[in-house]
């Protein structure tokens, strides 16, 4: 397996007081059959990283925690928010060992707003308490994720990038 640790940049924009501020670090992770994008967060309660893959012709976005959320059959409650947008509630799929949670639903649709955005920020809830979360720098994820939809073969335009994939 081939792993590549990428810096996307170096620096965002100086300050009024001059200070630099770094960009966040994509680690890029390349095999075979799949092509994933990882970043850890800058602020969490618990342990995480934000994964985007390509695998088996799909799109996944997961959420890794470094420990147990739950198992809920039907899923997990999660509140997400991009930026300072209102926060929305939704149910994401759980791994069997309680320490993966899947998103559920349009991936694509999600990312294009994702890529609007300069940060991503998961709640996990648990009897209406928060038990595990993580806030992500997201502003490169633009650039980030080029290479997982040239290789889902989703065109992409200036404008607005475009999710449908082409048929061969």
């Amino acid at each position: 397996m081939k792993k590549i640790t990428l810096l996307l940049a170096c620096v965002l924009s100086f300050l009024s007081a001059s200070l630099a501020i770094a960009r966040p670090l994509w680690e890029i992770t390349e095999t075979a059959s799949s092509f994933t994008i990882s970043l850890t967060p800058i602020a969490f309660t618990t342990g995480a990283e934000l994964q985007i893959s390509y695998q088996n012709n799909r799109v996944v976005l997961v959420v890794k925690w470094s420990e147990y959320i739950g198992t809920n059959e039907g899923g997990t409650v999660t509140a997400t928010q991009l930026d300072k947008e209102r926060p929305e509630l939704k149910v994401w799929y759980a791994d069997r060992l309680g320490k993966i949670s899947f998103f559920r639903g349009d991936v694509r649709s999600f990312l294009r707003r994702m890529v609007k955005h300069e940060a991503f920020s998961i709640h996990i809830l648990q009897n209406n308490k928060v038990i595990a979360s993580a806030l992500f720098d997201i502003s490169d994820i633009r650039d980030a994720i080029k290479p997982i939809f040239k290789l889902a073969r989703i065109p992409m335009t200036n404008s607005i990038m475009k999710f449908k994939v082409k048929d061969e």
